[in-house]
């Protein structure tokens, strides 16, 4: 069955509305139901959409719904061969940060990935546990450790197979460990975005290894690559105004085609897609949930961002439209036809085959024997009694009459003192691409890189799922007639198993997998998805414009002028550029306030988020007056507030003494009125929230009636963008609120004739009593908001000194490693550019 054929079925069947076999229809519930929401027994959300007695949320939901799409409609295949070499190199070299979080399997697509941006010309940072440093050092990558163990968070998810925890486990005190785990993970993200080094103090913070003064080479990240647990990747990217890519294995994009995979859907009378839609919502609402507080920690103490609230969270990545890059095989799995252009389906990713390998002479000889045996292997699974689950494979497979290889794996399984069978091989480490060209079928836990090798050399494939998306993608495998259905963990038993092996070894099963094999083996998932990072980057945005093969980090003052930090530290140095005239320069500003659909969601978002960020920030205020305002020390030496210490010697040459002034630059900003800055801040923040909120609220009403004349509205950055903004959204308001009675009758007339005229005046009469409102609200949102957006600027720049510290140590390194030619080039460009320079040196 090819992937059309198999989603056009699915289509079909979910227009039928009754098949009880699709897997995410089945729900099994257990425990304690909030809201509608409980853990069943497999670990994945029960939700049922009866209890929640929102149906005015479901509507509103249906209201933005694609109407052509339709549950488990998925779209058609890509071209395997319109993807690039991935030897070819983007026109500029970034500092990429990739951070991962959770197992060995998790992280070794990230190597490959990893490789591949260092061959195509990046510098690659790969941030992870501690526990895989050497894994990461051998793959010639950079490494930092954000915190965490690995086995502790498998052995966590094991016992938890879903994201709410079960009694025995909040009793041990389970969840607390795990919630101080993951706030070490999330601020280790941002610290290894600005820090130099390893990442192996822990106690150590951004500003104490800037690489200005430790002779360690410096690093600033200039995009970011992410799967999502890692959480802190979105809230990163946007202090820093540098582009995210998100890389993952299963699906965390909204769609109507079929559920979050950690979610079973009691949809009763919802429509299927409705209901798959909205699974990711409570997903989301769960994940922040637990762990919001400490997110809003990091955005509030570290990132010095705004927190957000529940409202700003949810779907936060989907609203943004964030370039996603899923790495599983579009064979499995197709891009439905409602995600956005930013989704690609790329194919599996997995590091290069090692052809030389050379088994042992024991398993050499162990496959020469008889006919192919089966593969049993669970990877770094942890469970609470691993000999009984060998006993159990065991006696499975000597029931079946079949020969085995059983792999020990990462944590090892425990055959200490049992009686191994002829018939049975352990086995410790081996390559699964050669080993799966020797074996008959492949006995796994549903992880992304055993799923890819065992099908991509035509291996029937039975999947024991223990938490997360295994069971999702053990269900993808049984649709596809490639393996039996799945057998959780929890319910394995020797009958089970045996009868599994049964249909995997069938001819039918094996016919499938076979054809499935010849669909994977004309992808290159490496290729693609090292392809879809470079298309989704503004590229456009991101070159120096003096020194094109450098990405800019530095903006030059009343100026759109963009510079490398190279090309920055030549002009210093060359007296053509002061510290004060630059400033960091953001590629992408990240618009993560509130945006309501329509003026009751508005009201309710203000009165749900405004209070709670109001008594923060009042918090905050008075942490400020305990702590006493700073003194005025090292006054600055000219007027960019900067702290400047002006040791040179007579003996350093103009460019070098230029240089020292750049590099003992404290830039941090004058302590003077801080507190009254902070104080006015919070004064506007409960009038700018309402405001703000209400107008957008007013805004988007219309788009609820499909209009697609509303505009977008650009983020105010500050104060003077702010009144812009304000004069250009009540202009194009009245404009279109009294345009709109005209357009939209009279294209309602050409495209649905009387119904459609009709459909187009309630249209256009409701655009005519919102969007005015929008307008006058806009009057006092957007110049309150960009005071807001100049105060929190002014308040940060202080204590966020280190990334510039961090991006000036980079210029100097650079420069250290630059040749004379490279320099000049850069000189004579700025004076292409600003020729007005080229006689006014600054005298120093």
């Amino acid at each position: 069955m090819t992937p059309t054929q198999r989603t056009d079925d699915l289509a079909a069947d979910a227009s039928e509305g009754e098949k009880k076999a699709r897997f995410w229809k089945k729900p099994v519930r257990s425990g304690v139901t909030v809201l509608g929401v409980c853990s069943s027994e497999n670990g994945r959300l029960d939700i049922d959409l009866s209890e929640w007695g929102f149906p005015g949320w479901l509507a509103e939901v249906e209201n933005h719904l694609l109407p052509h799409v339709v549950s488990g409609q998925t779209g058609q295949l890509s071209s395997p061969n319109t993807v690039p070499s991935v030897g070819d190199t983007l026109p500029l070299g970034l500092n990429i940060v990739i951070h991962v979080v959770g197992s060995r399997g998790d992280i070794q697509p990230f190597l490959a990935l990893g490789r591949s941006l260092k061959n195509c010309g990046h510098r690659v940072r790969l941030a992870t546990h501690l526990a895989f440093q050497q894994l990461v050092k051998d793959t010639g990558l950079e490494f930092f450790n954000i915190g965490g163990d690995p086995a502790e968070l498998m052995t966590y998810m094991v016992r938890n197979a879903g994201l709410l925890p079960e009694f025995k486990t909040i009793r041990t005190g389970a969840v607390r460990r795990h919630r101080r785990d993951m706030k070490n993970i999330i601020n280790g993200c941002w610290r290894s975005c600005v820090t130099a080094g390893d990442g192996t103090s822990l106690d150590s913070t951004p500003s104490d290894h800037t690489g200005i003064e430790s002779g360690q080479r410096p690093f600033v990240a200039d995009a970011i690559i992410a799967n999502p647990p890692s959480m802190a990747h979105i809230h990163c990217a946007e202090r820093l105004g540098i582009p995210l890519t998100i890389i993952f294995t299963m699906p965390w994009s909204p769609t109507q085609a079929f559920p979050h995979p950690l979610a079973n859907i009691r949809r009763h009378s919802t429509r299927p897609s409705v209901a798959n839609f909205v699974s990711y919502n409570f997903v989301d609402m769960l994940l922040w949930q637990g762990l919001g507080n400490i997110i809003n920690t990091l955005r509030r103490k570290c990132l010095h961002l705004d927190i957000l609230d529940a409202s700003q969270a949810l779907g936060l990545l989907h609203r943004l439209h964030i370039p996603h890059a899923y790495i599983w095989s579009p064979a499995l799995l197709a891009k439905p036809l409602d995600w956005y252009e930013e989704i690609d389906i790329c194919g599996f990713v997995s590091a290069p085959a090692e052809i030389d390998y050379q088994p042992s002479d024991d398993l050499f000889n162990f496959l020469r024997r008889g006919p192919p045996p089966i593969y049993v292997g669970f990877g770094s699974i942890v469970v609470d009694n691993p000999r009984q689950l060998s006993e159990l494979v065991i006696d499975a497979i000597s029931r079946t009459g079949q020969r085995a290889i059983i792999s020990k794996g990462w944590t090892g399984l425990d055959t200490g003192g049992l009686e191994v069978p002829e018939h049975i091989f352990l086995l410790g480490d081996c390559p699964h691409d050669w080993l799966f060209q020797h074996v008959s079928c492949v006995v796994h836990h549903g992880g992304a890189g055993t799923t890819h090798a065992g099908l991509s050399h035509g291996c029937p494939t039975i999947i024991i799922p223990f938490f997360g998306d295994q069971l999702f993608w053990g269900s993808i495998i049984a649709q596809l007639g490639v393996g039996p259905s799945p057998i959780p963990y929890k319910e394995l038993t020797i009958g089970k198993l045996a009868d599994a092996i049964g249909v995997a070894l069938e001819p039918s099963t094996k016919q499938k997998a076979y054809q499935v094999s010849q669909l994977m083996n004309c992808e290159s998932g490496l290729e693609k998805a090292i392809s879809s990072f470079h298309d989704h980057l503004p590229l456009w945005r991101m070159r120096c414009a003096v020194c094109h093969s450098r990405p800019a980090v530095w903006k030059v003052k009343g100026s759109q002028l963009i510079l490398s930090g190279f090309a920055m530290t030549v002009l210093v140095g060359a007296g053509l550029l002061k510290p004060n005239e630059i400033t960091l320069y953001r590629v992408i500003d990240y618009d993560t306030s509130r945006n309501p659909q329509n003026p009751l969601s508005a009201a309710s978002q203000v009165l749900l988020g405004s209070f709670s960020k109001f008594v923060t920030d009042i918090g905050d205020v008075y942490s400020a007056m305990l702590a006493g305002i700073p003194c005025r020390s090292n006054r600055a030496d000219n007027n960019s507030g900067f702290s400047v210490r002006r040791d040179t010697g007579p003996q350093l040459s103009s460019q070098d003494r230029n240089i020292h002034i750049l590099k003992s630059q404290n830039f941090k900003a004058r302590p003077v009125g801080r507190l009254c800055q902070q104080i006015l801040n919070i004064i506007i923040i409960p009038p700018m929230e309402i405001t703000l909120t209400i107008s957008k609220g007013f805004h988007n009403a219309t788009r609820l009636l499909h209009d697609d004349t509303v505009k977008s509205i650009p983020k105010v950055t500050c104060l003077r963008s702010g009144v812009k903004t304000a004069a250009k959204e009540l202009i194009s308001s009245v404009h279109d609120s009294f345009s709109g009675l005209i357009i939209h009758p009279s294209r309602g007339l050409q495209e649905s004739g009387v119904i459609g005229f009709f459909k187009g005046i309630g249209k256009g009469l409701t655009g005519a009593l919102c969007k005015p409102m929008a307008g006058l609200w806009g009057l006092a949102a957007y110049p309150l908001a960009g005071l807001h957006e100049h105060l929190q600027s002014a308040l940060s720049e202080g204590k966020l000194s280190y990334i510039k510290r961090a991006r000036v140590a980079q210029g100097i390194d650079e420069l250290r490693e630059s040749t004379f030619e490279e320099r000049a080039d850069v000189i004579r460009q700025w004076y292409v550019l600003c020729p007005s320079r080229r006689d006014h040196r600054h005298d120093e």
